[in-house]
């Protein structure tokens, strides 16, 4: 590994800023929840590392630069990876900086292909208007607009909705027609006999003849422009709704393409297209963090908040035990029975405030518990009297990062109750030399001797009364 003036192994560029405390990044505009941001109160190194942007506190020691590279590694090619380092060489701060500089990466590359996949749809309604409109049912409404004739399908057209300048126009264009059509009435054909009434030779019947051959054409003008803004209001409402559903529009744009490639397309947008589909089919994968106890996972929020730039959604993972507000938590013998036995009844009045907790401003991005740890989330709900149990549990839904023991990830019983799903995810498991343990833990469970008594006894009354047959087939 090079060291940490140089570039890394397969960096793409040197150290591109020794300190970002100049403001933070994206103040000018509103905090996304869905973004990972970086703040400009932690100075940070940053360097390019598998062809990714990593965010560092301070100049990596070069084993840390080592943990990094492999982590991109893995992530790049969506890869397991065991990463063995000693104590104290800041583990938990490099895996920390690498995933989310890559996570942060990952959703920019998503904005490009989605931006990219929003311009070629826009092309191919552009060049296919009427085959863009049978996507989704909008050729009645374009026949509608022109009689049924189809003669009104424009073959050109700008994106976005109608806006204000198409709405005086449409409104200007009546207020003409009225007046063309008093015009009309005073200089036009007669509505009994269908002629025209004669006119004096004057110069001012002459003069009165020319205002009204140009009030004619400028009724005539108006119609057409007032038709034209309607079309265009029905076409830019169909676009929106397009790239709306942008990924109907876009299967169905690889569909017809496998037969021949839609005029104004080439086969870099097809690519394209199929790029996007296939990013926006997954989405960016959440992170679950998990570490060997809660005083460990307190440990890695600490150094998310204090040591890194990054700033995203995030949420920690308790049990009851250690999350419990209610004033009989602790003399109950059990609080996850007393827990379900107070929701059930709907005897606590916590739980039904937990929302209250899940929206606070302190939570949200921006907010000064946006990076949170249980005390944190305890405190709060005691002072806004919402259960933080199940607000931490709502929290992580929506979270990008979330942090629990390991067991969590490891016991399939707890992912269920606590709603964890892997699929597509990226999960890290530090302090792993105790996963073989909890992996043990998590498949296993204890049975005595009175266990298989009991056992013993309910199985002979069923079968005395013939719900379990005697013998097996």
């Amino acid at each position: 590994m090079t060291s940490p003036k140089e570039s890394p192994a397969n960096a793409k560029g040197p150290p591109l800023r020794s300190d970002s405390a100049k403001g933070s990044e994206g103040a000018a505009r509103s905090i996304s929840a869905t973004e990972i941001r970086l703040v400009g109160d932690v100075p940070y190194n940053s360097y390019y590392i598998g062809g990714v942007e990593v965010h560092f506190p301070f100049r990596p020691y070069p084993s840390q630069l080592g943990m990094i590279n492999h982590m991109m590694r893995a992530l790049n090619r969506e890869q397991n990876a065991m990463i063995e380092s000693p104590t104290g060489s800041g583990k938990s701060l490099a895996l920390l900086c690498a995933v989310l500089s890559w996570q942060r990466d990952f959703m920019a590359k998503n904005r490009r292909v989605r931006a990219n996949v929003d311009q070629i749809i826009k092309k191919f309604c552009r060049y296919n208007p009427t085959l863009a409109a049978s996507f989704h049912g909008f050729g009645s409404m374009l026949a509608s607009e022109d009689g049924g004739s189809g003669k009104g399908v424009p073959t050109m057209m700008d994106g976005g909705g109608i806006g204000a300048a198409e709405a005086e126009e449409c409104k200007a264009a009546d207020g003409c027609d009225s007046a063309g059509a008093e015009t009309g009435s005073t200089l036009g054909p007669s509505p009994a006999s269908g002629a025209q009434s004669p006119v004096p030779d004057t110069p001012a019947s002459a003069d009165t003849a020319c205002r009204g051959e140009a009030a004619q054409c400028d009724t005539k003008a108006t119609d057409s422009k007032r038709e034209e803004a309607a079309t265009s209001a029905t076409m830019r409402v169909f676009l929106g709704m397009a790239q709306a559903l942008w990924k109907s529009t876009a299967s169905q744009i690889l569909e017809h393409a496998a037969r021949r490639i839609p005029a104004g397309l080439t086969e870099a947008d097809i690519a394209c297209l199929r790029e996007g589909l296939q990013s926006g089919a997954t989405g960016p994968p959440k992170i679950y963090f998990g570490s060997r106890t809660h005083r460990q996972v307190a440990q890695l929020v600490d150094e998310l908040r204090r040591k890194t730039p990054y700033r995203l959604s995030m949420a920690v993972l308790g049990s009851r035990s250690q999350t419990c507000i209610h004033h009989r938590a602790p003399r109950a013998s059990s609080v996850d029975d007393m827990c379900r036995e107070l929701v059930d009844d709907n005897n606590c009045r916590f739980f039904s405030r937990s929302k209250l907790l899940v929206g606070n401003e302190k939570v949200r991005a921006g907010g000064e518990l946006e990076i949170w740890d249980l005390e944190d989330i305890v405190d709060l709900g005691r002072q806004v009297q919402a259960c933080p149990y199940f607000a931490s549990r709502e929290l992580a839904e929506k979270a990008q990062l979330v942090f629990c023991p390991y067991n969590y990830v490891v016991d399939p019983g707890i992912r269920e109750a606590v709603g964890i799903d892997l699929v597509g995810s990226i999960v890290i498991l530090d302090e792993a030399h105790n996963i073989e343990s909890a992996a043990r833990e998590a498949g296993s469970f204890e049975i005595t001797d009175l266990h298989l008594a009991r056992l013993a006894v309910d199985c002979a009354e069923l079968m005395q009364q013939g719900i379990m047959p005697i013998q097996h087939g």
